[in-house]
């Protein structure tokens, strides 16, 4: 019996229960001998995973901070090609309105003349 056990077997003899009462339930609360090794075993498992999990969330954090640090970059990047964005929306906006103002005149005017020389017909 372990050292738990036999206090319970002592102290129910000396409360006066028999000797079979008294080792039944003595051997009720004995605890299996590889019981505790194998408490012992999980607990040590499950400290190595939660280092694990430490180191993890460590290399998260720090991932994190790298990403933080490039936010400004990325905006400041980002501004620009905006306000490059709307500059060639100007442009093209531009470029298409004197074309219209001028090309289409043209246009006119060339197929007039291809049509009285001959070279186009309708």
């Amino acid at each position: 019996m372990t050292g738990m056990a036999m206090e319970l077997y002592d102290a129910s003899q000396e409360a006066g229960a028999s000797d079979a009462k008294a080792r039944g339930a003595a051997q009720a609360v004995r605890v299996p001998t590889g019981a505790f090794g194998e408490i012992r075993t999980e607990f040590q498992g499950l400290r190595t995973e939660f280092q694990a999990l430490r180191l993890d969330i460590g290399e998260i954090r720090t991932e994190v901070r790298h990403l933080s640090q490039e936010v400004p970059a990325l905006r400041s990047g980002l501004q620009a090609v905006m306000s490059d964005v709307a500059v060639l929306k100007w442009q093209v906006g531009s470029i298409v309105a004197v074309l219209l103002v001028l090309g289409v005149p043209a246009l006119s005017l060339i197929l007039r003349i291809s049509l009285k020389l001959g070279v186009l017909s309708i």
